[in-house]
């Protein structure tokens, strides 16, 4: 999990949808402000599945598709940098139910 950020690197995490498009995504550095953010878009009974994932010992990519619960679906596609058997950087594009 995102959540589980190690304090020794420097994180980013970037987002792009219909709230943040490609000229202005949402960015967040830091472990503090990654973790906040993701709580935040994380409510308590939102599922996660996790399909077609890659790994090389520099990028993840995966699909992780969500549901809340009142039925709205979201569809992410997620690039990570890794480093030092971490994530580095995270990258985000979403598209949800409107």
């Amino acid at each position: 999990r995102f959540t589980d950020l190690s304090a020794e690197m420097t994180w980013e995490y970037t987002l792009i949808d219909a709230q943040n498009p490609p000229g202005t995504p949402l960015v967040r550095r830091g472990r503090k402000e990654i973790a906040s953010t993701l709580a935040e878009k994380s409510p308590e009974g939102l599922t996660h599945r996790i399909e077609d994932h890659v790994l090389d010992d520099r990028r993840a990519a995966y699909i992780e598709r969500c549901s809340y619960p009142n039925g709205q679906q979201v569809v992410c596609h997620v690039l990570l940098d890794l480093r030092g058997g971490g994530i580095a950087r995270a990258r985000c594009v979403q598209a949800y139910d409107a």
